[in-house]
């Protein structure tokens, strides 16, 4: 079992953008309000009616009925950036991020020294995927004013999303030098040492993440990752029981949780952990694929046919299921169902030197001893391509005595 199975929350689940420009507009990736200082200045230097009947509808969220009023209100007056910006506000807050962006542009040809207009301008363009124009508008706004805490981690998830992982880190450095209790900067710093490799101090930023919000299962769950890629299994289980404390329906938790107690030899408790995932969630091929595997390491090789069967039944290209349930039918001694196992998991991965090998054995064990041999071999070079020393020296052995 590799440890690539291991997985890691997406940027989906764990990274999104904020929004840090208006009186009573939540960020997004935080539950706390923040003012703007540019924004109020505007609104001082524009109180006209409409702009505050358009302030009052966006503070009730009647995003459709604030962009009528802000509307009106630039039409008397095409130079009122208060207007423009807040109308941005609200179609951003409908998800109509093109006309976010026109309407920012209407804020900086007013005035080019907004700040807060180019950051949300940035943010508006990453909802579109166009994630180099948004590290552009944050640049923008960080030339502006180079102590936007929220411009460098945001620009930092852009790089991030780009696989620029040097500069991401850089910028979650930045904006964790000028406020150092963000956690989220120590988690996304820690998701981008992860990508280089960097495991210690991936664990390092989420000591600092875990320090500041205790509460955070999925940085338990980031931390036992990176333990599980240093072989740290005792670690991995601490940190999937903490998460799990937090959060008892994390199927994903419980999952590696059974991994880390199959690579302790612990093969009941990685069984006992799939069987919690899959109370959660039915749905979880990869802890049907974890349970057959502990069953086949304690010989119960029924209990591995069913497992890989319904780990295929959710996903069919699933080639260790095939393998595992190969290697229950060795067990069972039914030869040539082993061999069509084998047989459909090369056909979705032909470099699986395992399934080469069970074949050699089921065709040894029918007698067919040339079929066998030339099985053997292959599997043997493909564990030495793939570093398996120890299986290769075993199967060199198996060879040797077959001839």
């Amino acid at each position: 079992m590799q440890l690539s199975h291991y997985i890691r929350k997406t940027l989906a689940t764990t990274v999104v953008f904020s929004v840090m420009v208006l009186p009573a507009i939540n960020e997004l990736h935080k539950s706390t309000l923040t003012v703007s200082r540019g924004s109020q200045d505007l609104v001082q230097a524009n109180p006209g009616r409409l702009v505050e009947r358009g302030i009052e509808k966006l503070n009730r969220e009647n995003y459709q009925e604030a962009i009528e009023v802000f509307t009106e209100a630039v039409k008397n007056n095409p130079d009122l950036a208060i207007a423009y910006f807040k109308r941005g506000v609200a179609h951003f807050k409908l998800g109509e991020y093109q006309e976010t962006i026109a309407d920012l542009n209407q804020v900086l040809r007013i005035n080019p020294e907004y700040a807060d207009a180019y950051y949300n301008r940035g943010i508006a363009h990453y909802q579109l995927g166009e994630d180099q124009e948004a590290i552009a508008d944050f640049t923008q706004a960080l030339q502006i004013n180079p102590e936007y805490a929220a411009a460098y981690y945001n620009r930092g998830i852009a790089h991030y999303q780009l696989g620029e992982d040097q500069e991401a880190i850089a910028d979650f450095t930045q904006a964790l030098q000028i406020n150092p209790k963000d956690a989220d900067a120590y988690f996304m710093r820690g998701l981008a040492h992860a990508e280089l490799g960097e495991y210690q101090e991936e664990i390092a930023d989420y000591n600092q993440a875990l320090q500041i919000n205790p509460e955070d299962a999925t940085a338990y769950y980031n931390r036992g990752i990176a333990h599980a890629q240093l072989g740290e299994y005792q670690e991995v289980i601490a940190d999937f029981t903490q998460a799990l404390q937090i959060n008892p329906e994390y199927a994903d938790a419980y999952y590696n949780r059974g991994r880390a107690h199959y690579q302790l030899g612990n093969y009941q408790k990685a069984i006992e952990d799939a069987d919690q995932a899959l109370q959660i969630d039915p749905n979880l091929a990869k802890a049907y694929l974890n349970r057959s595997a502990a069953h086949l390491e304690l010989g119960e090789y029924q209990k591995v046919i069913e497992d890989a069967d319904q780990a295929l039944q959710i996903n069919p290209n699933l080639a260790k299921a095939y393998l595992n349930r190969s290697a229950a039918h060795l067990g069972l001694g039914e030869y040539q169902k082993a061999i069509e196992d084998a047989d459909q998991a090369l056909q979705i991965n032909p470099n699986l030197a395992r399934a080469y090998f069970y074949w050699g054995l089921a065709h040894y064990q029918l007698g067919e001893d040339q079929e066998a041999i030339a099985d053997l071999q292959k599997a043997a070079q493909l564990f030495l391509d793939q570093g398996e020393q120890a299986n290769y020296e075993r199967t060199r052995t198996l060879i040797q005595k077959l001839q």
